[in-house]
């Protein structure tokens, strides 16, 4: 059921009260199936997405410009991790906002650009109960005495982008007493070629504490991800948003001494590209020349004093194999030798039936939006290689998808996958791919009363076409099984400086 757009109705109320009784009693789809997009208790507006599917649910947490506390939500909201609580009624979400460096207002580390908001949510009626700035002081990394600099204020962060937040698993080994005891926050910046990874501290010692991380290498990051367990080894893949762009596999060893993210073992280790046998470059028609194509990790080894072109440089002659614009990943959690990601290339813009004229793009446009998986011989000897799939093709066939961006692989192995298209009037999808049935089916998409869509209906202003999800988790050992962690970026801009643009932090129900 659609409300129109920013009013909340008696049924929207009654659901977040039949919501609220499920998710304690572990019964959600029964109670919320009346109910497809509910209006959160803090938010201002109901939800950016429509369900699709008729088993999906969505509430809208908080909406850009509503304020808890005193503390406002900001725009271009992006990668996303999740926290259990003090308590069991309520759970913590930490998200990145895409800012570049000189927009925003004043954060709690520096004056402007890119951060992290931290909100507390109540589990039982979705209500947000609490909003601040996670990064407290950045530790950046001096190349002259090869140490970190004492955490401080006023160090400028542009587009975080993609964030994991992985188990404690990751960097702490129970067996030995190894690494980290807490949990930090992996993400970078998305700025081009000289983009820093940072390793921010979510829970723990020197929480808020957020650490540059050289030996990840820099370019322009989509994400970092790292391996759940991998014993005293730690592992994380590397995604180069760029056009070309590269995978990386950075393996490092766990530590008991040293600062959080040296403890970590994401201080000192080796950096590795993903290196298809014979091929060169993914290529827009014929992809890697076969649906799987071994491949090995090419050495690049310590590349913390490299910039990021002479990483690029590096990794050329090592041959690392160069792909069309690498966007998210994830491990899955069934499978521990398996990662999944997608590449966007960019829009296809050949015409369909009845769908509306592209915007700044040739008619003939061809775009290839894939979706891989790397299946590792053993992910915690990743030097080992393995083997990479083609699992979905964005052609001009069955599989309609346009520029897959974010995703995550849920706790059953299904893999949930967000569009976004830019500029056109394509209306931004979530899709989900089954490896089991290798079955694909949209579950949701941006409201059309808002956004308009790929039909000819128009956006209703202040949005556009410009619209994408973004940050999707699977928080199922947090919410319960089968819900979701996402939000909206609405690319309009707002007068306020502070907000800089729309958008919407959510919930989704998906069994």
């Amino acid at each position: 059921m659609h409300q129109r757009p920013g009013t909340r109705s008696l049924a929207a109320r009654a659901g977040i009260a039949a919501l609220s009784a499920t998710l304690l009693t572990g019964s959600a789809a029964s109670a919320a199936e009346p109910y497809h997009e509910n209006e959160g208790p803090s938010s201002s507006q109901t939800p950016y997405l429509q369900a699709i599917a008729r088993d999906v649910r969505l509430t809208s947490l908080i909406t850009v410009g509503d304020s808890v506390g005193g503390y406002r939500m900001a725009g271009i909201p992006d990668g996303i991790g999740v926290l259990r609580g003090d308590d069991d009624d309520t759970f913590t979400i930490v998200m990145n906002h895409e800012f570049t460096e000189a927009v925003g207002g004043p954060r709690d580390h520096a004056p402007s650009g890119a951060f992290v908001s931290r909100w507390t949510v109540r589990r039982s009626d979705f209500k947000v109960l609490e909003g601040r700035d996670l990064i407290q002081a950045v530790s950046t990394y001096d190349h002259t005495t090869g140490s970190y600099a004492p955490p401080a204020y006023g160090e400028l962060l542009g587009r975080l982008c993609s964030a994991d937040l992985p188990l404690r698993s990751a960097f702490y080994e129970r067996a030995s007493g190894s690494g980290f005891r807490g949990r930090i926050l992996l993400h970078g910046e998305e700025v081009g070629a000289e983009g820093r990874a940072f390793g921010t501290v979510a829970k723990g010692d020197e929480e808020g504490t957020s650490y540059e991380l050289p030996y990840l290498g820099k370019f322009s990051w989509e994400n970092a991800v790292a391996h759940p367990s991998t014993g005293d080894r730690t592992v994380v893949i590397g995604l180069d948003d760029s056009t070309p762009g590269q995978v990386y596999v950075y393996r490092g060893d766990k530590q008991d001494a040293g600062n959080p993210v040296e403890r970590a073992g994401l201080d000192g280790g080796e950096l590795y590209g993903i290196k298809v046998t014979g091929v060169p470059a993914e290529d827009r028609e014929a992809g890697i020349g076969a649906s799987s194509q071994p491949f090995e990790l090419a050495p690049l080894g310590d590349v913390s004093d490299m910039t990021g072109a002479e990483l690029e440089t590096a990794s050329a002659t090592a041959g690392v194999t160069q792909f069309l614009r690498p966007e998210d990943g994830a491990w899955d959690p069934t499978d521990p030798d398996a990662f999944y990601f997608v590449t966007t290339d960019r829009f296809n813009s050949v015409k369909r039936p009845g769908q509306a004229p592209t915007l700044n793009q040739p008619p003939d446009q061809e775009g290839r939006s894939r979706l891989w998986r790397l299946d590792f011989q053993d992910a915690t000897q990743p030097e080992s290689g393995g083997t990479i799939t083609e699992l979905l093709d964005g052609g001009t066939g069955l599989q309609r998808h346009q520029m897959f961006d974010n995703l995550t692989v849920a706790h059953d192995g299904r893999v949930l996958i967000q569009e976004d298209p830019g500029l056109q009037p394509w209306s931004a999808r979530i899709w989900e791919y089954d490896p089991a049935t290798m079955s694909l089916r949209v579950v949701a998409r941006h409201d059309s009363d808002r956004f308009g869509n790929d039909k000819g209906r128009l956006p209703l202003p202040p949005f556009t076409v410009d619209e994408e999800s973004s940050g999707i988790i699977d928080a199922s050992n947090v919410i319960g099984q089968d819900w979701f962690v996402l939000d909206v970026q609405a690319h309009y801009p707002l007068a306020d400086p502070t907000l800089v643009e729309g958008g919407q932090l959510l919930v989704m129900y998906a069994p």
